[in-house]
């Protein structure tokens, strides 16, 4: 009776019972009788003929409608016996020993999609048979299958025809097929816009729209290129782009691709599919446009203010498909990032947070999406300095993509520059190295690796490098991270490590044309300010303390208004008060330098809710001004709260650490002339720290204070 009552609801007069007589006797009809027919007359017929049945068919029982006996046989001209043997045997000729991960991980996925996609398709039929749903839900549930089955065969084509690097990623992509449960989600299909009335004009619309499922499979896949020519093909058809909805679904595509390398087109297709989306009622497109658009918005074109104020757009849209768990997730992702990019960690975890407990809530299979956000969520743990929330993430996100990703994809590489990254943060260099070593080592055999991806690497190879005293090796990796880098202007981050590397290294030239290589670039406010903040940096390093405070003030002079970026404003300010105390402590104004020590520690203890290396740092500066005015007390509790808190996340050999050590062994000596043996241990354990980090100088300086206080 529901069936019935919906299709007398339809909106289109075409969808509804063409008169009120026909109506009444659909709601007449009990299927419950019709059944019960059905089984006396078997029954029956059965006793009259069991022993000459059972001679020929003893196994056979009573089947689906025989209007449905064909029903679902359509996959196996996409992914039946013949042509999965044909894929396998293509692959592994092609592409040899590699082919046997990604088909192991490939196929498996394929079988199980086809297998739903068939059983979908034959109890679609059978429930549209016995008159359990309409004729309008079946041509819609045919039409979301039909759109599923052109992106199952868009991806065998592409397992087929691609090269290495694309073969590996539509390996990953075969997670991101799109569900076949939606194709029976009837109340999801009569809220959608309706197809066009006109048969002809429906035919076309719908295989455009298969034409962009193929489009989005190509996108998954890396396929740029093939994804934005298959959507063109869809625009140049004038008759079918008359039809709005159309249009909406084309621009979206056309920007979710472009958004992956160029944002200002990206942007703009975005806004085309928003405008069409919300003059034709297209709900789905209106909120995935907006929300993409204003992801798009904040990370490519720096424009994060204007994202943020279309938030409320955003949300309004995005409500209204709620019930769509895929999409939604998505968005609330998106606006996670637009605060991530308006460096507002805070802000954007809630966001990221909640679309992760969705797709965990909604058992939602893992796929790229999920590990986008695992992986944003790592970044806003880095910045809010919870790095042992950051490793984890990371460890679990490398979990992930161990499940779904052969072991030569880039996402391994990914993820295994985020663990690094979070390791080094924490403290661990060490480990850090070991885990780019090791990536690095699987990573030399891989042919295309995308250029940004491997410039990302190299970088953190030089960052990890310079972090461990390997200062020639550092240079070397930032070097070839400098000239492979895709991005032109964007690697200023990488010549800023090359000028630190050269001021640890004494090389004052290098670093001055570092700087000017940096300086020569259109940078905005905020980075031009860090530039001016890392430059003091490596002045300082150089030991010209001046020059170094000059450019501090500037920076700091710099910093921008706290109304507008407050967290980004917070965090340049307890920098630069941080990098100004040491200044101030190594030219001996004690009174200056104690001023900003202690500013940057209040400033770091009221930005972020867990103390770490950061708060450790700051508080070693201080024992180390407590030594200088031999204050014995106050140094060895000041050295003993660092020590803690690098004991909490940093290795053994983490260089701030070693130095702390030293700097305790002196403060439990104070004005003794022999070091008790606490602290010969720890000045022992120094020496070995510095020499693991290539600190042969200060080692012997160590060496020689532990044998003036034998």
């Amino acid at each position: 009776m529901h069936a019935v009552v919906l299709r007398g609801l339809s909106v289109q007069a075409n969808d509804r019972w063409p008169t009120m007589r026909e109506l009444i006797e659909a709601l007449a009809r009990d299927p419950r009788v019709r059944r019960r027919r059905v089984a006396v007359g078997t029954l029956l017929v059965g006793f009259a003929t069991a022993l000459s049945y059972a001679a020929f068919r003893p196994s056979e029982q009573a089947s689906e409608p025989e209007v449905c006996a064909s029903a679902g046989s359509e996959i196996t001209e996409v992914w039946g016996d013949a042509r999965a043997a044909d894929v396998e045997q293509t692959v592994r000729a092609k592409h040899g020993d590699r082919a046997d991960e990604i088909l192991a991980i490939a196929l498996p996925q394929i079988d199980r999609y086809a297998d739903e996609w068939s059983d979908m398709r034959n109890e679609a039929c059978q429930t549209h048979a016995v008159g359990q749903q309409s004729e309008n839900v079946f041509d819609l549930r045919n039409a979301c299958l039909e759109q599923r089955l052109a992106s199952l065969d868009a991806l065998v084509q592409i397992l087929v025809s691609a090269n290495t690097q694309q073969l590996q990623a539509a390996a990953l992509a075969v997670t991101g097929l799109p569900a076949i449960e939606r194709c029976a989600d009837t109340t999801a299909l009569l809220a959608a816009i309706p197809p066009p009335d006109d048969p002809a004009m429906r035919k076309r619309v719908q295989l455009h729209r298969e034409t962009l499922a193929r489009a989005k499979v190509h996108e998954d896949s890396g396929q740029f290129e093939r994804g934005l020519e298959l959507v063109a093909e869809v625009l140049a058809d004038a008759k079918a782009i008359a039809y709005e909805p159309l249009v909406a679904e084309a621009y979206l595509h056309k920007g979710c691709i472009e958004s992956w390398s160029d944002g200002p087109e990206s942007e703009r297709s975005l806004s085309e599919a928003l405008w069409a989306a919300l003059s034709s009622g297209h709900a789905f497109v209106a909120a995935r446009a907006s929300s993409k658009r204003g992801q798009v918005m904040a990370s490519h074109l720096g424009r994060g203010q204007q994202a943020k104020d279309d938030l409320p757009m955003i949300v309004a849209l995005n409500r209204r498909i709620v019930d769509d768990p895929v999409t939604y997730a998505e968005y609330l992702n998106d606006v996670g990032m637009i605060h991530v990019h308006r460096y507002e960690p805070r802000e954007a975890r809630p966001w990221l947070e909640a679309a992760q407990d969705l797709r965990v809530a909604q058992g939602l299979p893992v796929d790229w999406r999920n590990m986008s956000t695992l992986l944003n969520l790592g970044h806003v743990a880095t910045y809010e300095k919870r790095f042992l929330d950051a490793i984890e993430i990371a460890r679990d996100l490398a979990r992930q993509a161990a499940e779904v990703a052969p072991s030569t994809h880039v996402m391994l590489m990914v993820t295994s520059a985020t663990l690094a990254g979070a390791l080094a943060n924490a403290g661990r260099p060490f480990e850090a190295m070991a885990e780019l070593r090791r990536c690095q080592t699987v990573f030399a055999l891989v042919e295309g690796v995308p250029l940004y991806q491997r410039y990302q690497f190299t970088n953190h190879l030089g960052w990890a490098s310079r972090e461990i005293g390997e200062l020639s090796a550092a240079r070397g990796y930032l070097v070839e991270a400098q000239t492979g880098c895709p991005l032109g202007p964007g690697c200023e981050n990488t010549t800023i490590q090359l000028m630190l590397v050269a001021a640890d290294d004494g090389d004052a030239t290098a670093v001055q044309t570092y700087y000017e290589q940096i300086s020569a670039l259109e940078l905005d406010h905020a980075k031009r300010m860090e530039v001016v903040h890392q430059h003091a940096r490596a002045l300082g390093g150089l030991g010209a303390w001046p020059e170094a405070i000059v450019e501090l003030e500037r920076a700091r002079a710099m910093i921008g208004d706290p109304t507008e970026m407050p967290y980004a404003v917070a965090v340049a300010s307890w920098e630069v008060a941080f990098e100004l105390g040491r200044a101030h402590r190594k030219l001996g104004d004690q009174a200056a330098a104690e001023r900003e020590l202690l500013r940057a520690l209040s400033e770091l203890r009221a930005l972020y809710a867990i103390e770490g290396p950061s708060h450790a740092a700051a508080l070693y500066e201080l024992g180390e001004l407590d030594l200088d005015r031999q204050r014995w007390s106050e140094a060895r509790e000041h050295l003993e709260q660092a020590e803690s808190l690098y004991a909490l996340t940093a290795e053994t050999d983490y260089l701030p650490r070693v130095r702390t050590r030293f700097a305790l062994a002196r403060a439990l000596t104070g004005s003794d002339q022999l070091a008790s043996a606490e602290a010969r241990e720890l000045a022992q354990a120094a020496i070995r720290g510095l020499r693991a980090n290539a600190q042969h100088d200060e080692a012997r300086a160590v060496e020689a204070w532990l044998e003036a206080t034998s």
